[in-house]
């Protein structure tokens, strides 16, 4: 392993970002991060944790002025690692890695290797091939092609297959009728890349957390329920123990996607047949990476050891009893949605406002909070309260 001892983080700073920069405290390793920001910036009120920080302008972002701007900020304080979260600036990293100093060690996949992987439709092929399951699924271009969907598939969900190919963007949509599918996608631009339809299950997710290091060896594999989720996205996590045969088959996935560094596969899972079906990957950190190191799953350290990585300090993963965590902020902001009748189908689970409300009300003071931390009061502050 290499010892390093100063790393930036490049991009938008949250609750990924305050993570990995305490774990690289704690190891000795000094986070300073570069914010892309339009405004101006004081990086260190966003935790006790930061070295020191500078900001880059979106604008830069994806053109030669972005790159010698990075270059100019490595060198200033002499890093010797640069991670970053967003997908895109990742693969535009990816694909400049040989205008970056030497010396910074850019942990991402090869841009060659990323760059397919930001197609869910691709995705979906190899989850295929790793013989996981996949919901029922159809691809459309256009509204026209809504109609070769039989009716008793619906209800259905829709996705954009990448990022960028529907104007206007959305994350998901549920359709309960042809007439539904038919108004929404009227309403729609197709610029490329078609749209994922597949049968919608009321079903909790379950996020398989992994990382594969730069030999292609897992360095660990843990599995987590999501009970809850608000938006479609994970309100509390809590660990769940599934068998071999499906944590090889994520495995070979991992494999054949050629995952390095940190990755994560969403599924909704029903509980009672203890089926999950594939959803999609992200190979970077992610709106989980908080919580399930709360969990003792701590992928900042072992993303730093997938690329031969560590710091000059002896570090052990963090302690912790917690059976389930949540993020207060979120949870806090599903109570207000909930007493404004604003929750929606993308929920989990269905409840009424009032069973939504005290149900979010005893997480919130009852549940482990993934951002809170004592030896960093100043980032819990930030996050939870923006001060």
């Amino acid at each position: 392993m290499k010892i390093i001892n100063k790393i930036i983080l490049f991009g938008q700073f949250g609750p990924a970002f305050l993570a990995f920069a305490r774990i690289c405290t704690a190891k000795g390793i000094a986070p300073y991060l570069l914010e892309v920001t339009d405004k101006k910036t004081n990086c260190r009120r966003y935790s006790s944790c930061l070295a020191g920080g500078a900001s880059i302008h979106p604008k830069y972002i994806g053109c030669q002025e972005g790159i010698d701007s990075i270059n100019n900020y490595i060198e200033h304080i002499e890093a010797q690692a640069l991670i970053a979260q967003d997908d895109i600036i990742i693969l535009w990293l990816g694909k400049n890695l040989l205008r970056l100093p030497a010396h910074c060690k850019f942990l991402a996949p090869p841009a060659d290797k990323l760059e397919p992987l930001l197609s869910k439709k691709t995705q979906l092929g190899l989850a295929e091939r790793a013989e996981l399951r996949v919901l029922p699924t159809w691809y459309i271009s256009n509204m026209d092609e809504g109609k070769l969907i039989p009716e008793d598939s619906y209800p259905i969900c829709l996705r954009p297959a990448q990022s960028g190919a529907i104007s206007p963007s959305f994350k998901a949509m549920v359709c309960k009728t042809p007439a539904q599918l038919f108004a929404f996608t009227s309403s729609l631009h197709f610029l490329g890349p078609p749209i994922i339809v597949q049968s919608f299950k009321l079903l909790p997710n379950l996020v398989v957390h992994g990382v594969r290091s730069e030999d292609g060896s897992i360095l660990s594999l843990k599995t987590f329920l999501v009970p809850r989720k608000f938006e479609g996205l994970s309100l509390t996590l809590e660990p769940i123990t599934l068998h071999d045969d499906f944590l090889n088959q994520c495995i070979i996935f991992a494999n054949l996607a050629n995952c390095i560094g940190p990755f994560h596969l969403d599924f909704l899972f029903s509980k009672e047949k203890k089926e999950a079906y594939f959803l999609e990957v992200n190979i970077r950190l992610g709106g989980t990476t908080d919580k399930v190191l709360r969990l003792n799953f701590n992928e900042p350290s072992l993303t730093l050891a997938a690329y031969g990585l560590t710091g000059p300090k002896e570090t052990t993963d963090i302690a912790n009893s917690c059976k389930r965590v949540v993020n207060k902020r979120a949870v806090l902001k599903h109570m207000l949605y909930s007493l404004r009748n604003n929750v929606s189908e993308l929920d989990y689970p269905q409840l009424s406002n009032t069973n939504h409300f005290f149900t979010s009300l005893k997480d919130f003071l009852f549940t482990s909070d993934s951002v809170f931390d004592w030896h960093d009061i100043k980032g819990t502050t930030w996050y939870h309260f923006k001060i």
